[in-house]
């Protein structure tokens, strides 16, 4: 998919538009308003299929919507609309959330329905109106406070200039767009397919060196470990509480706030064996509490509840740092080192079982109490080096290739817009694309 491979068109004009630049010279350029007329027709039932839109996957149905906190207890008065139509969400206009629809359905009638002209290939309008050049001017156009309170309105829409090409060319280049789409999906979904091998292998490994050890031709002996059935002969086996030390954090309480303000870490701060730091919030800390809660290089950090309870990650800053009762502190004793707590953690997230002992079927909680209770192999000190030293090495080669292949996706995005972009704006001739 090389851009080389498409020239420009022999003779441009200059429509003294400052946001469209040269266009081929047989080109026209009409207001939007003369291209999409405004259709406000109402559901009387509410019974025709409710469809949704989002940026990322255009117009669906109800079925395929993600669940939402809150669904209307009736759908009367909604807008109908028809396959070909177009809908916009007039309040992320400027941020190119709007699509053509292949169904008959209703939406929000919080959304703006356009009929599209005749003239107009249905796909060609859209492919134009989602380039870059276009949002630009929707949202230029769209009224209001900060982008939460822009609002698009229709006289506004219609004054944007709309690129019309003859009608055979719009379609080739609906076709060639249709084509690199499917090119760059097949592309996009076997790089997709590369990262998630990557963690299936990263999860196979610190699986099987969590509980075998990295020799796989260890003798094997039975446990009282509920997870396992066999571990190596030479390691032990028994509660947290026996190996670390664990520690809820600080409830925080808005009203009985004492002591000095300090940051601290809570459940959103926590991510697997990465601890973000770019929304760190603060409350009181007495001198005592800020003796028993001030983190040390090597803590381990466990979440205590919610969708993220079990997740894990070590502390390796040097600066002034507490944490919340969201979240477990746990601290190694002398035969026992807190990342190799933190891989078996990643293992028995993974397998389901953090979710099948916190309770999640109201909100899951992996209380103080659940986690010292919980019962793990130990294998010597010595060993555990040797696995977080071997699980170190493996991950960051992981995290360093999944970085190559999500930067080769974003480049596969950034030049299918471009292209696409060149394509509806006329830079590149692709009429003799087949």
């Amino acid at each position: 998919m090389s851009a080389s491979k498409w020239k420009p068109y022999p003779e441009y004009r200059d429509p003294h538009i400052d946001w469209i630049g040269k266009i081929p010279k047989h080109w026209q350029v009409l207001r939007s308003k003369y291209v999409f007329s405004e259709k406000d027709e109402r559901s009387i039932s509410g019974k025709e299929e409710l469809l949704g839109l989002s940026k990322s996957k255009g117009i669906v149905r109800k079925k395929e919507m993600e669940q939402r906190s809150s669904v209307s207890n009736t759908y009367v008065g909604y807008k109908k609309c028809v396959k070909g139509d177009i809908v916009m969400n007039k309040l992320q206009a400027w941020n190119g959330v709007l699509d053509v629809s292949n169904y008959n359905g209703i939406v929000s009638p919080d959304y703006t329905v356009f009929e599209i002209s005749e003239e107009v290939d249905k796909y060609y309008g859209t492919f134009l109106l989602k380039s870059p050049l276009f949002v630009a001017q929707l949202g230029r156009n769209s009224k209001g406070i900060g982008s939460g309170f822009m609002r698009l309105y229709t006289d506004y829409f219609g004054d944007i200039e709309f690129l019309l090409p003859p009608t055979e060319e719009q379609m080739s280049i609906s076709k060639f767009i249709q084509k690199i789409d499917i090119i760059g999906t097949s592309i996009q979904q076997q790089l997709e397919e590369k990262l998630e091998l990557l963690e299936e292998k990263r999860s196979a490994l610190i699986t099987q060196a969590v509980t075998k050890g990295l020799n796989p031709d260890v003798p094997m002996k039975d446990t009282c470990v509920k997870w396992l059935s066999e571990i190596p002969t030479h390691w032990q086996d028994g509660l947290v509480k026996r190996f670390y030390k664990v520690d809820l954090g600080k409830m925080l309480d808005s009203k009985k706030q004492t002591g000095d303000s300090k940051p601290y870490l809570r459940a959103a701060n926590i991510h697997w064996d990465k601890i973000r730091l770019d929304s760190v919030n603060q409350m009181g800390f007495t001198k005592k509490q800020q003796s028993h809660y001030r983190l040390k290089k090597g803590d381990l950090l466990v979440t205590e509840g919610g969708h993220t309870v079990g997740r894990s990650a070590i502390w390796y800053e040097d600066f002034e740092c507490y944490y919340q009762n969201s979240l477990n502190r746990v601290r190694s004793k002398s035969f026992s080192e807190e990342k190799y707590l933190h891989y078996i953690m990643f293992h028995l997230k993974l397998s389901g079982y953090v979710n099948m002992i916190s309770d999640t079927a109201t909100f899951a909680h992996l209380t103080k109490e659940k986690l010292e209770a919980l019962t793990i192999p130990m294998p010597p000190i010595e060993e555990q080096k040797m696995i977080i030293s071997s699980l170190d090495d493996f991950c960051k080669k992981v995290d360093l290739s999944k970085l190559i292949i999500e930067d080769q996706i974003a480049h596969l995005k950034e030049y299918r817009t471009a292209l696409i972009s060149a394509a509806v704006t006329g830079k590149i001739d692709v009429r003799e694309s087949d």
